[in-house]
C-alpha cells in the first residue's frame, strides 16, 4: 500500500512538472493556462499533444477546441471553423531531404 501511494506521489509530481515545462500554469480541475504556439493561448484542458479544448485568446478570442500542429492551427469553436498558418522567412530544414 505504501508503494501505491510513493508511485502515485511520483506521478503526480512528474504530471505537474511536464506542465509547468511549456509555460503552463495549473488550476482546480486539470484546467491550463498554456501557450500554444506564439500568438495563440488556451485556458482550458489539454486532451492530448496537440488538441486543447477551453477559451482561446490571440487574433480573435472564442471557445471551444484548437488542434495545433507544427505551423498549423485549426480551431472549432462556438463562432465557426478557424484556419491559421505561420509562415517563416527562415524555414527548418526537413529531415527527408
Amino acid at each position: 500500500m505504501l508503494m501505491l501511494g510513493a508511485a502515485m506521489a511520483t506521478l503526480a509530481h512528474a504530471e505537474e512538472r511536464d506542465a509547468f515545462a511549456f509555460g503552463a500554469q495549473r488550476f482546480v480541475g486539470g484546467v491550463l493556462d498554456q501557450d500554444v504556439d506564439h500568438a495563440t493561448r488556451v485556458v482550458g484542458w489539454k486532451l492530448s499533444d496537440r488538441v486543447f479544448f477551453g477559451r482561446r485568446s490571440g487574433d480573435i478570442d472564442d471557445f471551444g477546441f484548437v488542434l495545433h500542429d507544427g505551423d498549423t492551427q485549426w480551431s472549432f469553436t462556438e463562432s465557426g471553423l478557424g484556419w491559421r498558418r505561420s509562415v517563416s522567412l527562415f524555414p527548418r530544414a526537413r529531415a527527408n531531404r
